[in-house]
């Protein structure tokens, strides 16, 4: 089972390794010339900007993993830059794990087996080779560019799209954004690890558009042996909100503490 609670972990902190990516529009892209494009850095993260601070969804996940295949359904709550709240739950209607993200600690309850696991943001740079905070996590699920800058490698534009590629710290990375932050595809790999992200099904919420369906697959490399993973998080609602919905998150004081890892 303790397998199966980091997996839910793994699904709120995105799974995310290396790069990311942008919504493909082939069906009404625009075929012009293409330019290359020599960018200051840009606050990406400060403009994209949500109608409400707040925002809820529910959403579908399936991970296939060596060691097993799960799904359940999740419910998320988060407030701009500063919290994501979520319920797990699995086996019909069973709530299995509950947990909060903040910015200053990442708190899960393993109900299942009642254990809380406790940990700080820190605990994202074991999933993640790049900084990430609350903003970057909340604009990865929602399917947009949750880097700070293009500035990163060759960024090439068409029409209303842009095509970034380059190497950094000895992991190749390109990159295809819809609209200056729609995420559509991206792939990193280095010699051990390929990762690859596409996000599909952009539907406009409060005239924001927002990935309902993403995939995220991995392929890594070690002694000889090839692992594959992959997750699909298909989101089943989403809402912004003008009020704050309940971030309320109390861990049992006869549950079993552990660092988490």
């Amino acid at each position: 089972m303790k397998f199966y609670i980091q997996i839910v972990l793994l699904s709120i902190l995105g799974m995310v390794s290396f790069s990311c990516k942008k919504k493909d529009n082939s069906n009404g892209k625009e075929k012009g010339k293409s330019s290359e494009v020599n960018r200051e850095p840009a606050l990406i993260l400060e403009q994209q900007q949500w109608p409400q601070e707040y925002w809820t969804a529910k959403a579908k996940i399936s991970i296939t993993h060596p060691q097993m295949n799960v799904s359940f359904n999740m419910t998320l709550r988060a407030e701009r830059n500063k919290q994501i709240w979520f319920s797990a739950n699995a086996f019909g209607l069973m709530e299995v794990a509950r947990g909060l993200v903040d910015k200053d600690s990442v708190r899960v309850w393993d109900k299942f087996n009642n254990r809380c696991m406790i940990g700080n943001l820190d605990v994202l740079q074991g999933y993640v080779p790049i900084p990430l905070g609350l903003g970057q996590l909340q604009h990865f699920l929602m399917g947009r560019v949750f880097w700070d800058s293009l500035v990163a490698g060759k960024l090439e534009v068409r029409g209303d799209s842009s095509f970034v590629k380059g190497s950094q710290g000895g992991i190749d990375f390109k990159a295809s954004i819809w609209q200056k932050y729609m995420l559509h595809k991206a792939k990193a790999t280095d010699p051990q690890l390929e990762v690859s992200l596409e996000n599909r099904n952009f539907k406009p919420i409060s005239n924001t558009l927002i990935s309902f369906d993403k995939t995220l697959t991995s392929s890594q490399t070690e002694n000889g042996k090839t692992q594959n993973t992959g997750l699909k998080i298909e989101f089943t609602k989403f809402e912004f909100l003008n009020s704050k919905p309940d971030f309320t998150l109390e861990l049992p004081e006869d549950c079993q503490k552990q660092p988490l890892r």
